[in-house]
């Protein structure tokens, strides 16, 4: 089947930042006097036409469908104040999208994604107004922003056993995006005048957002499912991974923040009768960083939960209840760098009249 679409919209966003000088630093009775260095009123407009054409196709094992997608974007930037100013952008991009699933069985399934689209940048990012709100670290947009393109590859793999109870789950993801919004940052080495009146101090920073290549997100889900039978529960079994790599850019100098993670964990899940259940939970997840500008800021750090739930009707209605939280930190700052358990309990009694009510102690 062969389908054809046309759509096209607009996004309109207006930002006014007013900054005010009181005359003699008299709050009470001085007069209010605008500082236009610091103040600005922008709009911007975001106008996209997208044409598509797509084709779909299945059977009982098959469903494909794809479609290319041709987009022509303006942007319009206008600043009223504190001068009249004017840009105009154009882009044009080619946006293919592709789904697939096969059935191998009715209870075991893979899925392959292929999508791509654009992110315009926002308003504030494009307005060009010194914000001093920290004197240490002032921001300021750019109006010469481009749209970020990115490419994005999904798997989905579903195995389910009926007759056994035993599951598999696979998921994985990776996106990669050109022209990405990273951040630039400026660190003066001496007092620097930044614009008229402003003048960045020795040690401080101005910040502006930036195109930059180079990023990308890969992430990976494993989890396996089982029956475990001689005690009426039910075992999940799951692992996962993700590397992200971020550019960035200080004083001219293009570098990546690179981190790493690495979780495993468990989770049992039973109902032995219909006096006793519990559930047991845990997951445990290392992550290291890479900062290839400042290895000051390199980290490695270690993270580990567990999680017990219990609950046991003893007797006519008489119910305890218990839940038991445990962590580790290694490798986080001081202060947060703690292990802790956390126990509560409680015991109850339900009392059927007309309605149910319940009383219950709590006790550490």
């Amino acid at each position: 089947m062969l389908e054809a679409e046309y759509e096209i919209g607009n996004r309109g966003n207006n930002s006014e930042q007013l900054v005010f000088n009181v005359e003699g630093g008299d709050f009470e009775g001085g007069t209010m006097l605008l500082d236009t260095a610091l103040s600005n009123s922008f709009q911007s407009d975001y106008l996209t036409q997208e044409f598509e054409l797509g084709y779909q196709y299945s059977n009982e094992k098959v469903r494909l469908q794809t479609e290319i997608e041709y987009q022509d974007a303006k942007l319009d930037n206008n600043q009223e104040f504190p001068q009249q100013f004017n840009l105009k952008r154009s882009f044009t991009a080619v946006l293919p999208s592709v789904r697939f699933e096969y059935k191998f069985t009715p209870n075991t399934n893979i899925q392959l994604d292929f999508d791509t689209r654009t992110s315009e940048p926002q308003v504030r990012q494009l307005q060009p107004v010194i914000d001093n709100t920290n004197p240490l670290q002032l921001r300021t947009g750019s109006p010469d922003l481009d749209q970020s393109y990115s490419k994005e590859f999904r798997l989905r793999f579903r195995s389910q056993n009926p007759d056994t109870d035993k599951s598999w789950f696979l998921f994985t993801r990776s996106q990669f995006v050109n022209n990405f919004i990273s951040n630039s940052t400026f660190i003066a080495e001496e007092p620097t005048e930044i614009q008229d009146g402003i003048i960045l101090e020795r040690g401080s920073q101005i910040n502006r957002p930036v195109n930059l290549d180079g990023y990308f997100d890969i992430r990976s889900w494993l989890s396996y499912g089982m029956p475990l039978d001689f005690m009426k529960s039910k075992l999940n079994l799951n692992a996962g991974a993700s590397i992200t790599r971020r550019p960035g850019q200080v004083n001219d100098l293009i570098g990546f923040n690179n981190s790493q993670r690495i979780n495993g964990g468990f989770s049992i899940n039973s109902s032995i009768s219909d006096q006793i259940d519990f559930n047991i939970w845990s997951r445990s997840t290392f992550n290291t960083v890479e900062n290839t500008l400042n290895p000051n800021l390199n980290d490695n750090f270690f993270q580990q939960r567990f999680r017990v739930n219990f609950n046991w009707i003893i007797w006519k209605g008489i119910i305890y209840r218990l839940d038991l939280n445990h962590q580790i930190n290694s490798g986080l700052s001081e202060g947060f760098d703690n292990n802790f358990s956390l126990v509560n309990m409680s015991l109850g009694k339900k009392n059927l009249q007309k309605s149910t009510r319940r009383s219950e102690y709590h006790g550490l």
